[in-house]
């Protein structure tokens, strides 16, 4: 790790980059919560009385991009797959279901010890360190208070605002080149994220469940930064 403000990060193609500000997605990144979520939403779906094949769409849907927030899945379920006339109810429901469920999972997880130890080292933590995340913000503060790893960063940023948008506010907020910027996400929103915006892009593949990664990747090896585990990514770290 370098000893100033500056994280020296050892990416695949583009040689050492200065990073002065680093963005964490959450699920498959500070949690292993991408299975477990899933299971939540098929729980949550359930209890709402949606038949085994409509759970399998929700599912479906879910996992062509697991980083898209719960508020966009649960309303293009029920009023364009569904196409149900009480969809606003039901998806209020599902969501307060699903919020409820993501408790208790998050709370019988612990953080990862890759991922802390990184924010622990990093000279960009705690004031340019930041978690984008699809899940609900007001959950997400919670549930890093529970863990007692709040003040590890600098602000928890979730839904229903986008990451894109999330992203472009801190740039602002901070006058920081896109370029200087690391984004470490495990799903095809996290790197949609990065490229929109121009930063780059390192893929933690350990907990991921984004089965078409390679493919919707290609082409863009010079922004992106592929590592197995945590602990690859620390050796990145010079």
């Amino acid at each position: 790790m370098s000893t100033n403000n500056l994280l020296n990060f050892q990416t695949t193609s583009q040689g050492i980059l200065p990073i002065k500000l680093c963005v964490l997605d959450c699920d498959g990144i500070i949690f292993n919560s991408n299975q477990l979520k899933t299971a939540a939403y098929r729980s949550t779906l359930s209890d709402l009385n949606c038949s085994t094949e409509e759970i399998s769409k929700f599912v479906e849907l879910h996992l062509s991009d697991v980083s898209v927030s719960r508020f966009v899945k649960f309303t293009a379920f029920f009023k364009d797959i569904l196409n149900d006339p009480d969809s606003e109810t039901k998806t209020t429901a599902a969501l307060e279901g699903y919020s409820t469920n993501c408790m208790k999972l998050y709370k019988e997880l612990t953080p990862e010890k890759g991922a802390m130890k990184f924010v622990d080292q990093s000279p960009t933590s705690p004031t340019l360190t930041f978690v984008i995340s699809g899940g609900a913000q007001t959950e997400l503060n919670q549930v890093f208070q529970i863990h007692g790893i709040r003040d590890k960063f600098h602000k928890i940023c979730g839904s229903p605002i986008t990451k894109i948008e999330h992203l472009s506010e801190i740039i602002k907020e901070t006058n920081i080149d896109p370029t200087q910027i690391l984004f470490i996400g495990d799903g095809w929103t996290d790197f949609k994220t990065s490229k929109h915006i121009g930063c780059h892009f390192c893929f933690l593949k350990e907990m991921s469940d984004w089965k078409d990664n390679v493919q919707q990747m290609n082409g863009y090896e010079e922004m992106v930064t592929r590592c197995d585990t945590w602990d690859d990514i620390l050796k990145r770290c010079v």
